[in-house]
């Protein structure tokens, strides 16, 4: 089901007098469209200071930055620990006051691929797992 520009939301609150609200879907667009979103501007190395490297200068709320170098984190950047260790592919978001940061080591993906009958899978080569299912007779799979 597909919302037109002209279907109501009805929202009602939990708390106080539990009173009923209702906007129209152009409302909400405008509301979500009035809020920041994250803009990702690029590289950055954190192991440097910020001048030269931030793009806008100063930063404006939901900007992001990739980081290029792992080290120790140079100062410039408000709010957060001159000589906090950074590494490769952290990533520093300003919240509109101060930067924080994301650090990379959490996001490692998938680790792991195993299955369980009828679900097969082929980790011969664990950057690629394949993964089946269990074949019966002729063309016939287990579900």
């Amino acid at each position: 089901m597909a919302l037109t520009n002209n279907d109501k939301i009805v929202v009602q609150r939990q708390t106080g007098n539990k009173d009923h609200f209702s906007a129209n879907m152009n409302a909400l667009y405008d509301y979500i469209a009035a809020h920041p979103t994250l803009v990702y501007r690029g590289l950055i190395d954190l192991t440097q200071v910020p001048t030269g490297q931030i793009n806008p200068d100063p930063s404006l709320l939901g900007d992001v930055y990739l980081n290029s170098n792992a080290g120790t984190l140079a100062p410039g950047y408000t709010g957060l620990a001159v000589g906090t260790v950074v590494e490769l592919d952290d990533r520093l978001i300003f919240n509109g006051t101060e930067y924080d940061i994301i650090h990379s080591n959490g996001l490692v993906g998938v680790e792991t691929v195993s299955g369980a009958a009828p679900i097969v899978v082929d980790n011969n080569d664990p950057a690629n797992p394949i993964v089946s299912l269990l074949e019966i007779d002729g063309g016939i799979y287990a579900t």
